[in-house]
């Protein structure tokens, strides 16, 4: 019988035939193959067969094809796990500072429904959380620095009032509390309150008293 290399359909067929076989077709996904490729052919080539014998041949429908997943919301694991069981594989996993709460995908790609081959990567985003800053210190700052400060962190400074204390030296017009307190870690645009001193609290006036002349 002759031999059939990978090729198209219609021309394996026709060459079959002509030989004076029963060919039967058969398609099965298969990536080293194009779509329409002869890949396989039963009995083997180099076999000799009566004149109307069946041959089958094994045509190539390409690689099979498989839609992307919606994973958008899902935790890590679970976009992971519903990636795996579509056929496809998980690509890079990258993280992002996000409304959305931590550790859930805010971005994939492809996007979800998007027709890919079967074993194709499904990249991710992950999201941070909020992005933070840390609440500058301020204390004894007098009231422009500090604003100047607490806004150069992306955070809102608001007066929280003045008081008599003797922090910062007794210095008037230094910020003495912070709320939230310095260092402490917030969103921005968070609203840092600051105290000012008026300075030491002033000493009582002298009591006089009255003296009897008589």
């Amino acid at each position: 019988r002759k031999r059939v290399e990978p090729e198209a359909i219609d021309h394996a067929v026709r060459e079959l035939e002509a030989a004076g076989f029963d060919v039967r077709v058969e398609s099965e996904f298969n990536r080293q193959f194009d779509r329409g490729d002869v890949f396989q052919q039963q009995p083997a080539a180099g076999r000799r067969l009566e004149t109307g014998s069946p041959v089958t041949i094994f045509v190539s429908r390409g690689v099979q094809q498989t839609a992307v997943p919606d994973v958008f919301g899902l935790t890590q694991s679970e976009a992971e796990d519903a990636i795996v069981e579509a056929g496809l594989q998980v690509g890079d996993v990258g993280s992002e500072f996000s409304d959305r709460a931590e550790g859930t995908v805010i971005a994939q790609m492809p996007p979800a429904g998007t027709e890919v081959d079967r074993g194709s990567s499904v990249s991710i985003t992950v999201s941070e959380g909020p992005a933070t800053v840390e609440v500058p210190d301020v204390l004894c700052q007098d009231k422009a620095s500090a604003r100047s400060e607490v806004q150069g962190a992306d955070l809102e400074y608001q007066e929280g009032g003045k008081t008599f204390s003797d922090e910062c030296g007794g210095a008037a017009g230094g910020g003495i509390e912070q709320n939230p307190a310095p260092g402490i870690p917030v969103e921005p645009g968070t609203r840092g309150t600051t105290t000012i001193s008026r300075g030491p609290e002033p000493s009582p006036s002298p009591i006089e008293t009255e003296t009897d002349d008589r």
